[in-house]
């Protein structure tokens, strides 16, 4: 059995927080996985608690895209470059363009 994770009251702000840009269906999976991470630490720091809630919320957390008259929003610039590579040259992330298969 895993022993409670005491959070003050800042720091429990700060994981719900966390959680509100997920979707409603992920948000309790997210919360579990904090409190397992939280449980292996043998202290909770502010600068420990921000580091599992990075990592963690990237599993769950997957922005939008969005096109918007035929451009793309919100994806950063990585996403707008595989948009464009995948759209005009039909690659798709991590196939070769010289690949003969």
């Amino acid at each position: 059995m895993q022993r409670p994770v005491r959070l003050s009251e800042d720091q429990m702000s700060a994981v719900l927080a966390a959680s509100y840009p997920l979707p409603a269906d992920r948000r309790s999976d997210f919360l579990v996985d904090i409190a397992r991470e939280l449980a292996g630490l043998p202290e909770i720091g502010d600068g420990a608690l921000h580091r599992v809630i990075m990592t963690t919320q990237r599993k769950y957390f997957a922005p939008p895209i969005v096109e918007h008259h035929g451009h793309h929003k919100h994806v950063g610039k990585y996403g707008l470059f595989i948009a464009f590579v995948s759209r005009h040259f039909g690659l798709t992330p991590g196939q070769s363009s010289n690949s003969s298969e």
